[in-house]
């Protein structure tokens, strides 16, 4: 059921940047799983391997983290109230994988394309929770269906 409100530019906005950012982020994910990071130049020795190291739980939590996301964002543009619980999944997929990289990965976090691992981490813990926060509020006032 879609509410009877106007769609809010914010909503609009936040939905899209939450959209570009889990579509690169299902990019990179279709990259690294297929291999074809790997041929890249500007990567550090060995990380087109990161997928196969990964034990099941992580590889799972990752996928999670990387879909659950995009369908999220694709719920929150279409204003649908699921987008909540979605996106509190996503948080707890990203915190897990956070979890594997940081403390059972063998090599640790890695900089990517410049980008320092820590920055990276904490944007993939920061973006989902950022947007369960606001769809939640966004369910609380009505504004999803």
């Amino acid at each position: 059921m879609t509410p009877a409100t106007p769609r809010s530019p914010l909503l609009v906005l936040m939905s899209l940047l939450a959209l570009v950012w889990y579509v690169a982020l299902a990019l990179d994910y279709l990259a690294a799983r297929y291999d074809g990071v790997a041929t890249l130049p500007m990567l550090p020795e060995g990380l087109g391997a990161a997928p196969e190291a990964m034990p099941l739980w992580a590889a799972v939590a990752t996928g999670v983290a990387v879909w659950l996301g995009l369908f999220s964002a694709i719920l929150l543009l279409l204003r649908d109230r699921m987008a909540v619980l979605c996106f509190a999944f996503t948080l707890i997929a990203a915190a897990v994988q956070g979890l594997w990289l940081v403390q059972f990965s063998t090599a640790g976090p890695q900089p990517f394309m410049g980008i320092a691992a820590e920055q990276m981490l904490g944007a993939q813990l920061l973006v989902p929770l950022v947007l369960w926060v606001y769809a939640r509020s966004l369910k609380q006032r009505g504004a999803l269906g």
